[in-house]
């Protein structure tokens, strides 16, 4: 499947996901074979509803404390969407290891901070 396909699809996906869990759902797509001319590319998709306060204060302190990859793993193993998602992402194979890092690095997405400047 091409990828401007994939995108749509998960757009849609996403969407209905919102509605149906009454929650924002963020989603992730990971590119693991580029396509070609001649070949669909290869693609894992991540979902991820927004997660609930007290996760995010928990991720938070991890954050504060230095560890922004666990802070992500949190959220992934607390609100990765598993039967939605790709399951290679959340495999434990070593083969899936890079993609599972990807999308740690994406769950640091899921944070906001406000800056505030005291002057």
């Amino acid at each position: 499947m091409r990828l401007k396909e994939i995108e749509e699809q998960v757009e849609a996906k996403t969407k209905e996901l919102s509605e149906k869990l009454n929650c924002k759902v963020h989603s992730f797509i990971v590119t693991v074979k580029k396509e070609t001319e001649t070949e669909d590319g290869d693609y894992a998709v991540g979902y991820i509803k927004e997660p609930p306060r007290a996760v995010k204060m928990q991720a938070f302190d991890e954050i504060m404390s230095g560890s922004t990859s666990k802070a992500s793993s949190i959220l992934l193993s607390s609100c990765m969407l598993k039967d939605e998602s790709d399951k290679r992402i959340l495999d434990n194979k070593p083969e899936n290891d890079t993609l599972y890092m990807t999308f740690v690095f994406h769950a640091n997405d899921l944070i906001k901070f406000y800056s505030d400047v005291i002057k």
